[in-house]
């Protein structure tokens, strides 16, 4: 939007012009319904410029991202329902979200209870013992090896430090060929963010990415919850794995809880 130049002004009749013709073009965006256009509206709403639209752009978003579920619809062929319902290849972004919750939870099983005592993985350790938790990095790193181990069979390909949109990087995005890809945001319990990374980072600039489709996975590391920062819901300090992902939980409303999912993983060391 740009101010007449030699001195003109607006008259208030050009103003309302050039307003309507901003919502039209905002509503032609809207009506594309393709991953460029929700793009484009990302990128309005980053412009200071148009802060008085912003209910509109936000609005225009939620319409498009509607159209283009309804577009992108399918039902799955029988060939995909067969491998779903073996476990094998995800036919949709919600089947590889399903795939990596239920290999989560397995590897959170065998830190726990496996004989090779996983969560020794995500330690600084000196003569046996533990002297601090290790960066987040390199607990991702950890994580990272035993998700490939498992999901690479399945041709579910797992990167690290995943580019986003506005140079962000999600901690691991699943991919699975050009189809799907799925964020998954990673923190430590102590982390300074950890109560707001979940809609900040995660939802606010990784799902919205087209092929994640508003889905992705907040994935805590769960140390004992010493140096964990205050909790932003008012109450006091979880004093559980569980608890903390009941707490996170309830951040989400009714349909982001179908797509955002939270998952604590347990590496505390034994007492």
């Amino acid at each position: 939007i740009e101010r007449p130049t030699g001195g003109d002004v607006y008259s208030v009749t050009d103003a309302m012009r050039r307003g309507d013709q901003i919502r039209a073009l905002i509503n032609r965006l809207s009506a594309l319904a393709t991953p460029e256009a929700e793009l484009e509206i990302n990128r309005l709403l980053g412009l200071p410029a148009l802060y008085k639209l912003k209910h509109l752009l936000e609005a225009t978003r939620h319409e498009l991202k509607q159209r283009r579920r309804e577009s992108e619809f399918r039902f799955l062929s029988p060939l995909e329902v067969a491998q779903v319902l073996a476990n094998q290849a995800p036919a949709s972004i919600a089947d590889l979200a399903a795939l990596a919750l239920d290999i989560l939870d397995d590897i959170a099983r065998d830190i726990r209870q496996g004989n090779d005592d996983g969560f020794r993985a995500f330690w600084n350790i000196e003569n046996k013992q533990r002297t601090s938790p290790r960066e987040e990095n390199l607990c991702r790193d950890a994580l990272l090896t035993r998700l490939r181990t498992r999901l690479d069979p399945l041709g579910v390909d797992c990167q690290p430090e995943a580019d986003y949109a506005n140079d962000k990087r999600a901690d691991i995005r699943l991919s699975y060929q050009t189809r799907f890809g799925l964020p998954i945001e990673i923190k430590r319990d102590s982390n300074v963010s950890l109560w707001s990374a979940l809609r900040d980072q995660l939802i606010g600039q990784y799902a919205i990415e087209p092929r994640a489709y508003d889905h992705g996975i907040y994935l805590v590391l769960w140390f004992g919850g010493e140096g964990m920062p205050r909790a932003t819901d008012g109450g006091k300090k979880p004093r559980s794995p569980e608890e903390l992902r009941t707490r996170l939980e309830a951040q989400l409303d009714p349909l982001e809880q179908r797509r955002i999912f939270i998952r604590v993983l347990d590496v505390s060391w034994p007492a």
